[in-house]
């Protein structure tokens, strides 16, 4: 009996010994990479003292944080015009309802459209579905929108792709901007 005793002690020991090993490569794996990988997919292009447009300052300082010498230059794409009076600061979210400009483009949302329409004026919005007719929300109501949020590790930019699969979903009113989840990507759906 005190032997059977005595091996469960050594094997709680070797367990915890074990244990420790495992944090200790863990926290040191954790500081041999200190640079962030993810950020929100925001859409609200900086400029870089690179010479690259970044989809936000998030993915400018991951940037940043690998080569120091790179430093935020402006607000806006590289060789655009800065943010304009009356245009979006904080960019727009990627919330997929498809709206159709008058320039016959595709925009995600009415806000992608909005930051379009800041460096076209003469832009307008011709439809609230893509401009072939196709939609995800082809009416609009008053009931809440079911939005799925999606963990992202990597950079987007406004397309008309499909979201990918959904790992967890939250029943919101969304309008343009006012949602912000950290490391998520949202999509409205119907």
């Amino acid at each position: 009996m005190a032997a059977l005793a005595h091996l469960t002690r050594q094997l709680t020991n070797m367990q915890a010994k074990l244990l420790l090993a495992s944090l200790a490569f863990a926290a040191f794996a954790a500081a041999a990479d200190k640079c962030p990988t993810v950020c929100i997919d925001l859409f609200d292009e900086v400029c870089g003292s690179d010479g690259k447009t970044y989809g936000n300052e998030c993915k400018l300082d991951i940037a940043a944080c690998a080569d120091p010498t790179i430093k935020l230059v402006s607000k806006g794409a590289c060789g655009g015009s800065p943010t304009q009076a009356g245009c979006p600061i904080r960019g727009c979210i990627e919330i997929l309802s498809p709206v159709c400009g008058s320039d016959g483009v595709n925009y995600d949302n009415e806000c992608f459209l909005r930051m379009a329409k800041c460096k076209k004026p003469e832009l307008t919005l011709v439809s609230n579905t893509s401009c072939d007719g196709s939609t995800l929300n082809s009416t609009k109501t008053t009931a809440p929108t079911t939005v799925v949020a999606t963990p992202v590790a990597t950079t987007a930019t406004p397309s008309t792709a499909a979201p990918k699969a959904p790992s967890a979903a939250v029943s919101t009113n969304v309008q343009c901007g006012v949602l912000a989840l950290v490391g998520l990507a949202v999509y409205a759906t119907a």
